[in-house]
């Protein structure tokens, strides 16, 4: 089971009530949990928490094997211009971890900036270090200015006519519906034309 939370396209944020309900599906199944968690950082909506499935998978204790995937390139360090990440395995047998290591040793090329990249991420500056108070205010100002776009996206598209949004709570999509009506569903039935067709022409 693939599972993206923060969810992208959609912009949800998982309850653990439903993570539950998927590692127990899974468990029951025989299934792998692929969880791609590259957006953890960017939680926008109040009252909404970002947990781990390995996280939430230990403490059940279940048997289901997780793979929990991080990367440099969606949070605050590398962005999107730069490439590293890594994947936690809980729950999985040592042979296909040896083999996940042979297949990562025969690249011949190493991305060692983001290498260094996500050590960053993973070991940010130590509390009362030099450099934690800048690291600290540099990473509340990103969030806090990816939050405030976040509602601005979902007021807007909530605004226009025809389009609704929900609200927008984490990684950066917005996941609007297009309900089309009026004039162009008549203009489209009239050319037997797909109806976003003719919205996007008009």
């Amino acid at each position: 089971i693939a599972v993206i939370n923060p969810g992208n396209p959609t912009g949800q944020v998982l309850a653990r009530e439903v993570m539950e309900e998927v590692l127990k599906f899974a468990e029951r199944e025989k299934l792998m949990v692929l969880a791609d968690e590259v957006y953890q950082d960017n939680i926008h909506a109040d009252g909404k928490e970002f947990i781990s499935f390995r996280k939430l998978a230990k403490e059940l204790g279940t048997t289901t094997e997780v793979f929990s995937f991080h990367s440099v390139s969606k949070g605050v360090t590398g962005e999107c211009g730069l490439r590293g990440g890594l994947v936690h395995c809980y729950n999985v047998d040592q042979g296909v971890i040896d083999q996940m290591y042979k297949l990562s040793s025969i690249s011949l090329c190493s991305n060692v900036l983001g290498q260094a990249l996500m050590a960053s991420v993973v070991t940010p500056p130590p509390a009362g270090g030099p450099s934690r108070a800048a690291w600290e205010a540099e990473r509340d100002e990103i969030y806090s200015a990816l939050k405030r776009k976040a509602k601005r996206v979902t007021e807007r598209l909530n605004n226009i006519e025809g389009i609704s949004c929900q609200p927008i709570e984490g990684a950066m999509y917005a996941f609007p519906k297009v309900t089309i009506k009026g004039y162009v569903m008549k203009k489209a039935i009239s050319y037997a034309t797909p109806a976003d067709q003719i919205y996007c022409l008009e």
